[in-house]
């Protein structure tokens, strides 16, 4: 129910961001209320260099912007639940009992978490296409950028709440955490654009490589953020493994 839920939900975010493209273009005083703003909330919004008025733009700042946070909210839910939950509930026992290895139970819970935030991207990509039918500067080479980005953000932060929930070992604890973390980083990188700080304080923040204004420009992710990314996301997943299979689930 929770997967539908969240299905439905992005899906109609996406169509609505949309369908609202077309008002906007049309309505000359919204535009005056982006180009008014502080440069505070421009940056924090990150507006001050999006092209909102073309569709790429205006997608991506008011689409995809948030879309790693919102998954990110799903996937802090999901992964605390798959692995804390069962520990607590002692379920988790059952396929160990079956002979299947410790390591091989987080991987399963690993790939299916993956699988079911690639099939909401997917929905969404589809449900966006079919939404775009008609609207005008309407590109749909922009989305595979977009949802690319969105997918190896995703999985540095599966590993990330999986390794909290292996650790910490309580649902209610490892959520909170997670939440905590996904928030702060999001909110960090948005009060930091455009304010003069250590490269290294950017660079360590996932979400300072997931720039809707580049990515609208057609612009790839850098190598150094894929690492990040992926490297990052493999040695928490690996780390999750160890600790898995090293501690008392008792």
């Amino acid at each position: 129910m929770s997967f539908l839920f969240w299905n439905l939900f992005i899906s109609l975010y996406k169509v609505f961001t949309v369908k609202l493209y077309t008002n906007y273009r049309q309505n000359s005083s919204i535009t005056q209320v982006y180009e008014s703003l502080p440069s505070f909330w421009k940056n924090f919004l990150g507006k001050d260099t999006l092209y909102v008025n073309e569709f790429s733009g205006w997608v991506g700042a008011q689409f995809f912007a948030f879309l790693p946070l919102i998954l990110g909210v799903y996937l802090c839910i999901l992964a605390t639940s798959f692995v804390t939950k069962e520990i607590e509930e002692r379920s988790i026992e059952l396929p160990l009992v079956a002979g299947i290895s410790r390591i091989g139970v987080l991987c399963v819970k690993f790939i299916s978490i993956l699988l079911l935030i690639t099939a909401l991207l997917s929905v969404a990509f589809l449900t966006g296409s079919i939404a775009t039918n008609g609207v005008p500067g309407a590109n749909l080479s922009c989305f595979t950028g977009f949802y690319l980005a969105s997918l190896g953000l995703l999985y540095f932060f599966t590993a990330i709440f999986l390794l909290i929930s292996v650790v910490v070992r309580n649902q209610k604890q490892s959520l909170s955490l997670g939440m905590g973390i996904l928030f702060f980083l999001f909110i960090a990188n948005s009060l930091l654009r455009g304010i003069s700080i250590p490269t290294l304080f950017r660079e360590i923040n996932p979400f300072n490589y997931f720039d809707p204004s580049q990515l609208s420009k057609g612009s790839h992710i850098p190598v150094s953020g894929w690492l990040l990314w992926i490297g990052g996301g493999t040695t928490a997943a690996i780390t999750a493994a160890f600790f898995f299979n090293k501690k008392d689930l008792h």
